[in-house]
């Protein structure tokens, strides 16, 4: 599970062929969000009211009915960020970013876990003499933080 950056999912695709990207729903949601302040729908969106709905129905097979619905400026405007950016994506595949019924839908825990290590090496550069034995700590403490 990576974040939407595309030069990343490129290099896994080309590096790791053949292995299934997902995108971190979190990471998804605050971009269509960004876009979504962009476009002066912010406040709308915030109310959750039809903007949210319209916002939350994202999924393919029904983004169709959903981009009919568009009647304002704003909301087309909406509709080919996400059509373009993420239904017709060639980098973003639907099935990368849809994480509906999937028991992982964000890399919070390796976000949480990177944090950490940074945090117990005193958050500075590391050079490979120094990343091993903190890599080691942490496979030592691995036993105690599932206990």
């Amino acid at each position: 599970m990576i974040i939407y950056i595309s030069a990343s999912w490129g290099a896994v695709r080309e590096v790791f062929s053949g292995t299934q990207i997902t995108g971190c729903v979190f990471h998804w949601s605050q971009s269509v969000y960004r876009q979504v302040k962009s476009l002066g729908l912010g406040p709308a969106f915030m109310a959750k009211g039809s903007i949210w709905d319209f916002v939350r129905n994202h999924i393919e097979n029904v983004f169709r009915q959903l981009a009919a619905r568009a009647n304002t400026e704003p909301l087309r405007n909406l509709v080919e960020y996400i059509d373009t950016q993420w239904i017709k994506s060639k980098v973003f595949p639907v099935q990368s970013w849809c994480v509906f019924k999937h028991r992982v839908r964000t890399n919070n825990d390796v976000e949480g876990w990177h944090t950490r290590l940074n945090g117990d090496c005193g958050n500075r550069a590391l050079t490979f003499y120094r990343l091993v034995p903190a890599l080691r700590k942490q496979a030592q403490n691995a036993q105690l933080d599932i206990e």
